[in-house]
This record gives C-alpha cells, structure tokens and sequence, in this order.
C-alpha cells in the first residue's frame, strides 16, 4: 500500500519490526523456530502471546531472543543455537518407568526429543526422493484408484496430498493419520509400481549386489543402514522372489509404510 506521498511503507514497517527497542519480534520469532525444531513452543500455542499465556521457560526465551537480535536476526545463527543445545539432541525414546503423565510433563519441559509426525510438505518431499519423482501424483478421482475411500480427489496433486495428508499445526506431536492416510499409502498404484530413483540407481550400478541395493534403499528412506537382521530378512524376501524387480519394490513399499519413516525422532 502507499500513502498520500505515494511512498512505500513496507520499509518503515520492516524497519519497526526489526528495531531493537520492539519487544515483539525476536521473542516471537525465536519461539517459532524453537517449535519448528522442537514440536511445542515456548509459549504454547505459539501465536498466543499475553499475560495469561505465559512462557513455560521465561528466561530461555529471554536468552534467545536477545541472542537473535544480537546477531543482527541472524536466522542461521539462532538455528545453530538451538541445534547445538543439549535440549534439542535429548534422545526421544522414553525411559522406564514409562509412566505416560510422567512422560508428557518431561516432554512438555523439553527433557525429552518429542516423536511428531512429519508435516505433509515434509512427507510429500520424502516420498518424492524415495521415488524419484518431482510430480508424484497421488489423486484417487477413480473408482480403481481412490485408495482411500474418501471424496473424488481435487485437481492438483499438491493440494490433494495436503487433503489427505494435512496436520495440525499447532501440536506436531498429535497424531494425525488414520485409516485414509494408511489406505493411502500401502494401496495407491503409484506408490506399488515402483521407485524411478531405484531404477536410476541400478542402471548406473549394474553389478550391485541385492546386499548393496537393500542398504541403498534403507539410506534412501530411513537415513541409515539395515542392522544385521534387517538384511538378512529382506535378502531372503529378494532371493525367494520370482522377479527381483518386483521384490525390491516391495522392499521399499515396506519402508515407507513404517513408522519410523513418518515419524520425527
């Protein structure tokens, strides 16, 4: 918008949001990130900043706003701040007792990495790399292909997966996913019909052993490599398949649907 003088004022009102002396702006902005990274917000819910909502750690989120304006809201280096904290690299596996109040108070006072759910952005990004396809397109406007059993799918394959797949963005932590989700991912003919990105591999890779295509998969999808048993199982599934192709599809189809890729740890 402009004024009278036909001036712009987006550059006053970035100049008012970043001034030191405005007390909103780096509390804000540090306790956003500290939910983006960490799934609960100092001030929970996050945009609910005022009296009768106070921090649950005052003079962390002290600490770090004035360490974000210090730095001349310097986003990288409050990123680094919280990555390198103790807080954030607390493991998320609950330790006896398992106590499930016991275990809601630590997370909630972050001493404990809390398990969420990725968003849908983050999934829909992950299952495009274990695909190897920028364009997945997951819509179900057919009989045959609506896997879900929801509604006929809307146009854009983005929009459709955020339909299906959307999370409640105030609590990462709250588990989404349902019987939709889970038809979804375990029936849809794209997600059956194999990987591009695997196809690729093997191509470049004519020699890899069923060993070597299993550990690529499992850094493709999970980040890590199979434990020892992990291998020995999908080997024996690709030894006793009648097609390889077909068996390391499934292999991958295994992966994806495991908790352990859709969720955070």
């Amino acid at each position: 918008k402009f004024n009278a003088n036909n001036s712009d004022l987006r550059q006053p009102l970035v100049d008012w949001l970043t001034a030191k002396e405005n007390p909103y702006f780096a509390p804000a902005f540090a306790n956003r990130v500290w939910f983006y990274l960490l799934a609960r917000g100092i001030v929970n819910p996050i945009d609910d900043f005022r009296e009768l909502n106070p921090p649950s750690h005052p003079g962390l989120l002290k600490l770090l706003a004035g360490e974000f304006t210090a730095s001349g809201y310097d986003t990288r280096h409050l990123f680094r701040c919280i990555c390198n904290s103790q807080a954030y690299q607390r493991t998320s596996r609950v330790h006896a007792p398992k106590d499930e109040q016991a275990s809601a108070a630590l997370t909630t006072a972050f001493g404990r990495m809390p398990l969420r759910v990725m968003t849908a952005d983050l999934l829909y990004d992950s299952l495009k790399l274990a695909y190897g396809d920028e364009k997945l397109d997951l819509r179900g406007g057919t009989a045959q292909h609506n896997t879900s059993g929801e509604s006929a799918a809307v146009g854009d394959p983005y929009l459709e997966f955020q339909r299906r797949f959307g999370t409640n963005e105030e609590n990462a932590t709250d588990f989404t996913h349902g019987i939709a989700q889970m038809l979804t991912m375990i029936n849809h003919p794209r997600l059956l019909e194999g990987s591009r990105a695997l196809d690729e591999y093997r191509k470049q890779n004519e020699d890899a052993s069923d060993e070597q295509i299993i550990e690529w998969l499992y850094l493709s999808t999970l980040s890590r490599r199979p434990t020892s048993e992990e291998l020995t199982d999908a080997k024996d599934y690709v030894s006793q398949a009648s097609e390889a192709d077909m068996a390391y599809d499934g292999v991958l189809w295994m992966l994806v649907n495991r908790s352990e890729f859709l969720l955070i740890r």
